[in-house]
């Protein structure tokens, strides 16, 4: 069997695929009619993929798909913008579909189009990612090694192909061989920067910080004007509280493209860890006024408005962000802790419960599924929905439970905090600052406001900065800005 054919047969499921040079003579060329319209929507939904909008790019092919099933051009580009949108928005039933539209227009077209494969393997490897079945990019990378060994495939699709292969040895772990296909596709096409960000991003993971920090100085002098470079880099620095260099990056990229939407947010997330709330919250009203479909700037101008004190402004936010990424469970959370803040628990326990209905491990919800029942004045239904918790043995109770109960009243002070982690410095702070907010709240619940203060405050000499036990101490006591 030829390679070409075996390939094929991997998309099209032949039980025999008969090699190509025994297949018998195709049909003479047909004249192909040209509909003017279906191209004007392709080169249209083309362009809105290329700036970002997959709903607009998937909503224009799919008019020319459904007056012509068999346009290859048109299944590309809706495959590609089904798997973009789908691995964005962690939908993996959207990234299956945008794979089967690859494989059909790879089997429409019948011969290797190596564009063709692209969101195929990209799909794959984030349909493995999603849902943790390595079977997917081990599928596809299989296919990625057929194809750079076939001569007809140029240089140039060869560094695609290896970049794909790369994602796809990530998926499967296998970072030293991911290593060396960010390289091959370097080495294939020295200027394809997606693979050389993608070699400093597992860099992050295997090496040196120092290594990482000369990996992007090198990639920064050879594209001084492209803006997600500075961006990206600014991310490393982030990710390692140098906030002033970090600022500095995201800044240059903004420069450089003054509608580089990452920059305004990731330079707002800058701005917040230094406390500068309102600098921050006016790079998010630039992020939202150049792109109001960008989730992130909403979740992160929510969160600014939040460590301000206004829970109203971040409920808005949360929302918005919420109708343009109604399935995650993050965000669905972060509406119920708005809800909270703003004194509306049953609108809040209703968001809590949606978000773990999302995600059943978002266990840290159930102390604020127990307080938002409390202050509904709902005690009995509290203790109905966490019987099973008020019942379990000591012995088998873990952090979450211990929370839970103390909101409730069913263990003491001392039983949550003897529990707190021991030789880990950075989780016991956390522990003690959610036992003490919880321990504040059932005081309340008790009507002892006076008591209630100092564990609040204990709770905000915590360095636990972005825990919502944190955010509820500052809520509690009226008090909010930076802190140490």
């Amino acid at each position: 069997m030829s390679l070409r054919a075996r390939i094929l047969a991997l998309f099209i499921g032949c039980a025999v695929v008969v090699p190509a040079e025994a297949q018998s003579p195709p049909p003479p060329p047909r004249t192909r009619v040209i509909n003017r319209q279906h191209e004007e929507w392709k080169t249209q939904a083309d362009q809105a993929y290329r700036q970002g909008d997959f709903d607009k790019s998937i909503e224009l092919t799919e008019r020319v798909i459904t007056a012509n099933p068999n346009d290859d051009v048109a299944l590309y580009l809706r495959g590609s913008a089904r798997v973009e949108f789908g691995a964005r928005t962690r939908n993996a039933d959207l990234v299956r579909n945008g794979i089967a539209d690859a494989r059909e227009a790879i089997r429409i077209v019948n011969r290797v189009k190596i564009d063709y494969y692209l969101p195929y393997l990209y799909g794959m490897s984030q349909l493995s990612g999603l849902e943790g079945k390595t079977s997917h990019a081990e599928t596809a990378r299989d296919v990625a090694a057929q194809l750079l060994e076939m001569e007809s495939v140029t240089v140039a699709e060869k560094a695609n192909i290896a970049y794909q292969r790369a994602l796809l040895n990530i998926q499967l772990q296998d970072r030293d061989a991911a290593l060396v296909d960010f390289a091959k596709a370097v080495e294939f096409e020295p200027q394809h920067l997606a693979a050389q960000l993608g070699r400093c991003d597992l860099l992050l993971q295997t090496a040196q910080p120092d290594q990482v920090e000369q990996a992007y100085a090198e990639i920064v002098e050879k594209f001084p004007q492209e803006p997600l470079v500075f961006n990206n880099r600014g991310m490393f620095f982030q990710s390692f509280g140098r906030n002033d260099e970090a600022i500095a990056d995201f800044t240059k990229a903004i420069e450089i493209n003054a509608q580089y939407v990452p920059a305004y947010t990731n330079r707002a997330y800058s701005k917040l860890e230094a406390g500068a709330f309102s600098e921050a919250i006016a790079d998010l009203n630039k992020a939202v006024e150049i792109d109001p479909q960008y989730p992130a700037a909403h979740s992160l101008r929510g969160s600014a408005y939040l460590q301000s004190g206004d829970a109203n402004s971040a409920l808005a936010d949360y929302e918005a962000a919420l109708q343009l990424n109604p399935d995650n469970p993050q965000v669905r959370s972060d509406v119920g802790f708005a809800q909270f803040f703003a004194g509306k628990y049953d609108l809040a326990l209703t968001s809590f419960d949606s978000a773990l209905e999302a995600d059943p491990q978002a266990r840290f919800l159930n102390p604020w599924c127990a307080s938002a029942l409390l202050y509904a004045g709902r005690r009995a239904d509290a203790e109905q929905r966490f019987a099973d918790v008020i019942a379990k043995p000591a012995d088998q109770r873990d952090w979450f439970d211990l929370l839970t109960l103390l909101v409730l009243g069913k263990v003491t002070d001392n039983d949550a905090l003897a529990t707190v982690s021991e030789g880990d410095e950075q989780a016991a702070d956390a522990q003690k600052c959610e036992a003490f907010y919880f321990i504040g709240q059932r005081l309340l619940f008790e009507e002892k406001p006076e008591e209630a203060e100092p564990f609040f405050r204990q709770a905000l000499e915590s360095k636990s900065l972005h825990l919502s036990a944190f955010r509820g101490a500052q809520f509690a006591l009226g008090e909010f800005g930076p802190r140490a």
